[in-house]
């Protein structure tokens, strides 16, 4: 793992050629926008969130979405644990939570976030300093993920959104 005190900004990686450089985004100032901030990484957090987002775009709104600590480790290509954890606020439903899901394959948060993006304006993010923290690579997270910022550069671009955290 990474050190705090280690911890050194980086430049926005994109890897999606269609998207501005960081500080270029145009945004309509008129148009309205949602910030989501992602920092758990149990599907019954990240499943409203994806659907939250999804439902944004398809509204016509500009969405931009931040993965941080826990979001970040679930949207790595290998996920290991991550994958269909549910938070202890589920209680005794979690268990049958998580299996409802097991058997809707397809229908990831991965893929809600995704398909959203094919239809709309939504940008999703993973937090530079949380990559730094766990020695992770952008190359390691899902596709769905285009970028990495630092938590200044998120917030500048969601200036003027409603932020969901």
């Amino acid at each position: 793992m990474g050190s705090c005190s280690a911890y050194k900004p980086e430049p926005m990686v994109s890897t999606v050629a269609n998207r501005p450089p960081e500080g270029e985004r145009k945004v309509d100032a008129l148009r309205p926008r949602v910030a989501i901030i992602c920092y758990s990484g149990t599907i019954d957090r990240l499943y409203p969130a994806a659907v939250l987002a999804a439902e944004a775009v398809d509204r016509g709104l500009a969405v931009s979405v931040l993965l941080t600590f826990w979001a970040v480790m679930a949207v790595r290509r290998t996920p290991g644990p991550f994958a269909q954890l549910v938070s202890r606020d589920c209680g005794v439903q979690g268990s049958a939570l998580a299996e409802l899901i097991r058997q809707s394959p397809g229908t990831s948060w991965i893929a809600l976030l995704g398909a959203a993006k094919q239809r709309g304006d939504l940008h999703v993010s993973a937090c530079a300093f949380t990559l730094n923290l766990f020695d992770i690579t952008a190359e390691e997270l899902d596709p769905v993920v285009e970028s990495v910022v630092g938590m200044g550069s998120f917030l500048a671009d969601a200036d003027g959104s409603v932020l969901v955290f």
